[in-house]
This record gives C-alpha cells, sequence and structure tokens, in this order.
C-alpha cells in the first residue's frame, strides 16, 4: 500500500475546505485531512509538534495572513511543503508567498481536476503556478512586506509590515515568536527613528517615506 500523507488545510471558508477536503481524498493513497479556520490555530499545532506532508493555506484570512503564518513558520525553523491559494489572484501578494516559502499556488477558481494536478505536483516536490499567471508572478520583484523601509534595521521593518495589517503588539510578538517587551523595544525604535508617537502615525508616515517620488 503506497504512504499515507497527512494534509493540513488552512481555511476559514468552511464550504471551500469541504470541497478541498473532497478533492484531496482522489488522490491515490490514502490521506488524513486535518482542517484549522485560522492561521494562529495552524501556528498552534506546528508548535505542539504536528507535522504534514502538505500544507493548503488560504493566502487571506483574520489576525495572521497566509503570509504572516509561514514567516512565523520560518522564524521557528519549522517547515512544511506549502501551497498558497486564494480567490484573487494578485501577482505581489503570490510573489511575496512564494518568497516567503510557498512551493506553489492555485487561485479557488480553478477546476479540481486541475487542483488536484496542482497539489500532485508540489507532493512530487516540484513548485506549481498555472501558466497564465506564471511568467506575470515571475517578473514580479517582490521583497517581503515591511522590509522596503531603509535604513530601519531587518526586524523594525518586519514589525512595521505587521503593523500595516492591523496585528497587535501581542499577536506580532506570537507571529515572530519573540516576548511583548521585545516587541515593544523595536516599537520604541521604530517611533524614534520616523519621529512619531503612535502606531497609526508611523504606518502613516513609513507609508509616505515609501511612497514614489514624482
Amino acid at each position: 500500500m503506497p504512504n499515507s500523507l497527512d494534509i493540513l488545510i488552512v481555511d476559514d471558508h468552511k464550504l471551500f475546505t469541504a470541497g478541498l477536503a473532497a478533492i484531496i481524498g482522489l488522490l491515490d493513497r490514502p490521506v488524513t485531512v486535518v482542517e484549522c479556520d485560522s492561521g494562529c490555530q495552524a501556528l498552534s499545532r506546528f508548535e505542539s509538534g504536528e507535522r504534514y506532508d502538505l500544507m493548503l493555506l488560504d493566502m487571506a484570512m483574520p489576525s495572521i495572513s497566509g503570509v504572516d503564518l509561514l514567516k512565523a513558520l520560518r522564524h521557528r525553523e519549522l517547515t512544511v511543503r506549502t501551497m498558497v491559494v486564494s480567490a484573487e489572484e494578485n501577482h505581489r501578494q503570490i510573489a511575496a508567498a512564494m518568497a516567503a516559502g510557498a512551493a506553489g499556488f492555485f487561485p479557488k477558481s480553478l477546476a479540481p481536476p486541475l487542483m488536484l494536478r496542482a497539489i500532485e505536483t508540489v507532493l512530487a516536490g516540484r513548485s506549481y503556478l498555472p501558466e497564465h499567471l506564471r511568467e506575470r508572478v515571475e517578473s514580479v520583484s517582490s521583497p517581503l512586506e515591511g522590509e522596503q523601509y531603509v535604513p530601519l534595521t531587518e526586524r523594525q521593518r518586519e514589525i512595521l509590515g505587521f503593523m500595516e495589517r492591523g496585528l497587535s503588539n501581542k499577536q506580532i510578538a506570537d507571529v515572530l515568536g519573540v516576548s511583548l517587551s521585545t516587541v515593544k523595544f523595536h516599537l520604541t525604535g521604530l517611533f524614534r527613528e520616523l519621529g512619531v508617537r503612535t502606531r497609526t502615525e508611523c504606518v502613516h508616515v513609513a507609508r509616505r517615506r515609501d511612497a514614489p517620488s514624482d
């Protein structure tokens, strides 16, 4: 009998998750499917020692996005072969997910037989992008969000990226696997560097600094 697979689906849309689990059931070997409806829940599973052959990860979720979860796993030196999925085909977001460690992407609108083929491709150790997206995604120069605010430190830029997406200090600490005091330390440096006093001002000034000049 072929080796069985453990696959984790991380998506807060139950209907899509049920359909995806049915598609996974068509693979040519036994599969155990585990479902999580948030990035925080998935992160807890990995931190408790659970391991999977593949993670199918929604890019847009409350609190911790798909890219945030990939970053959190990277900071904890936890690896899992990952495909990201989304209802949208945003080339820059897809490129950011691939840069963060995803091995492939498919849109939620993809026909089920093509979804199955995509999953089989990544399970076989290859990367996957639909042909109509490949050239455009590969042409995007996409550093991870929050890494373009020179001369801020790498960690400051990362925290700034999380703040732009609305994460609280506690959520940022959870994603990065650091203490709350460490996050506050870097925030103090950010505020000093940008000459601001609040998180809202910090994000506003950073965006203005990063805006292209005329």
